[in-house]
Order: structure tokens, then C-alpha cells, then sequence
């Protein structure tokens, strides 16, 4: 039994980021453009990110609860905001976006050269949640399978928007990618948290009532 229930958060955490790219996908088509071509990637991307931060949150968090769920997303969605920042504090301007809008594929030689920023990044996104809950090894090696899987699977296009020259288009584009990348975050917290509520965080909730009585 212990076993199923140290599993159904990561279980929870894989469905809820698949989910969310449900979600992004039809919110992006709606907004933007047609993704559908790109869904099995998504999906596989969004299952990877949504199991691990369930986990790595799941081993740090005794009890877990919603304060302290909402603080682990908070922190990482602001990561991948501050990533984008760097990005743009870091870098001139190399290559027009409508260059990139026209390839219609990952910039490629772009994310070659961000890559000293995005492995700094990395171990930053790793080093955060350690320092602030997970002081231990275990707590490292979670932070760090979570932080390389959501840079590497959500992060390498935030990582390049500081050599996206931006003179004569509109500054919005990238605010509306930002945005989005807000949403997936918050998405997924939400779906999860909705998920857990009658298990996880219940379980939580009662076990302080229990200290308390």
C-alpha cells in the first residue's frame, strides 16, 4: 500500500502535464497557430516535466501541502521567466524574428549558443529548491533530474530570446510567449493540486488536525 501511495503523486503529476499540453495545444491554436503536428513531443515532454516535479516535490515536502506546492511551482515558473531574462540582459540581437517565424523549426544554431547560459541555468534551477527545502542528496539529485528536464524540454527556446532581434516587430510576441509559458506553469499546478486533493493534501490536512487534537 505504501508503495501505490508514494506513487500516485508522480502518477498524478504525469497526467496532469499531459494535460496541460492538451490544454496549450488547443489554447495555441486558438491564439496563434496550428501545433498539432508537434502534439507527441509535447505530450512526451509534458509527462516527463509533470512526473518529476511531482516527485522531486513529493521527497521534499513532509507534508505536502498546497501552501508548499504552489511556493515549488512559483519558484520554477519563475526560473524559466528569469532564464528568459538572463537571456535578454546576456545577448545582443543576432537573428531577425521573422527569420524565425519563416523557418518554422527550433533555432538550432541559437540554442547552440546559449548553451553556456542554459547549463548555468540548470544548476541554478537545481541549487534553488535544495537550498530553500531539499538539503540533502536525495533532494539534490530530484532538483537536478527536474531542473534539466524542464529547461532542456521547456526552456531551450526562453534560453535564445535575448538573440532574437526584435527592431521591427512587436515586442509582444515575446510577452505572449512568455505569457504562455505562464500558463503551462500554473496549468499544471492546478490540475495537479485538483488531482491530489481528496489524497495527498487530505492527507496532509488530516495529519495536522491529528497534531492539534
Amino acid at each position: 500500500m505504501d508503495r501505490v501511495e508514494s506513487r500516485s503523486p508522480v502518477l498524478s503529476g504525469a497526467v496532469s502535464g499531459a494535460g496541460t499540453v492538451v490544454g496549450f495545444t488547443v489554447l495555441h491554436q486558438l491564439l496563434i497557430s496550428d501545433i498539432w503536428f508537434s502534439f507527441v513531443p509535447m505530450l512526451v515532454a509534458g509527462l516527463a516535466c509533470g512526473a518529476s516535479l511531482a516527485w522531486s516535490y513529493r521527497l521534499q515536502f513532509q507534508p505536502a501541502t498546497p501552501r508548499r506546492w504552489w511556493s515549488f511551482i512559483t519558484l520554477h515558473t519563475a526560473l524559466l521567466l528569469g532564464l528568459g531574462g538572463a537571456s535578454v540582459a546576456i545577448f545582443d540581437p543576432a537573428v531577425p524574428m521573422a527569420a524565425l517565424i519563416a523557418a518554422n523549426e527550433p533555432p538550432a544554431e541559437l540554442i547552440a549558443q546559449a548553451m553556456p547560459l542554459t547549463v548555468g541555468w540548470i544548476i541554478l534551477a537545481a541549487a534553488s529548491p535544495t537550498l530553500l527545502w531539499g538539503k540533502s542528496m536525495k533532494g539534490l539529485a530530484s532538483n537536478s533530474l527536474t531542473a534539466t528536464l524542464l529547461i532542456l524540454l521547456l526552456g531551450l527556446n526562453v534560453s535564445v530570446l535575448g538573440l532574437v532581434d526584435m527592431s521591427g516587430g512587436s515586442p509582444f510576441v515575446i510577452l505572449e510567449f512568455l505569457a504562455l509559458l505562464v500558463v503551462i506553469m500554473l496549468g499544471y499546478g492546478a490540475a495537479f493540486h485538483l488531482m491530489e486533493r481528496e489524497r495527498l493534501f487530505a492527507e496532509a490536512s488530516q495529519a495536522g488536525r491529528l497534531e492539534s487534537g
